[in-house]
């Protein structure tokens, strides 16, 4: 960022979230987002810190919207292969473009 724009804005550091803490608002979350089976939500949010290595709510809930089992989590359903393959294509290009 140019730096005489610094002075626009303030900076804070917080801290990331502990996977206990993910895994606590992603379920939460996913019930606000109509996904009632707690157990469903709790897999949701283990798949998204296991096989993408990262704590996002946004992909939570893409992959609930889309799968609504856990076998559809797991990528069985054609549905989800194109949501997991589009959440791994942004990581990808924003690690491309953003990288220092």
């Amino acid at each position: 960022m140019l730096e005489h724009l610094f002075d626009r804005f303030e900076t804070y550091f917080l801290t990331e979230y502990t996977d206990d803490e993910f895994r606590a608002i992603a379920v939460q979350r996913l019930k606000n987002e109509g996904i009632q089976d707690q157990e469903l939500a709790l897999y949701i949010a283990n798949s998204v810190l296991r096989g993408l290595g990262r704590k996002s709510f946004r992909d939570c809930i893409r992959i609930a919207r889309k799968s609504k089992t856990m076998q559809g989590v797991d990528g069985d359903g054609p549905d989800t292969k194109e949501v997991w393959s589009k959440v791994n294509s942004v990581v990808l290009i924003f690690h491309a473009c953003c990288s220092y």
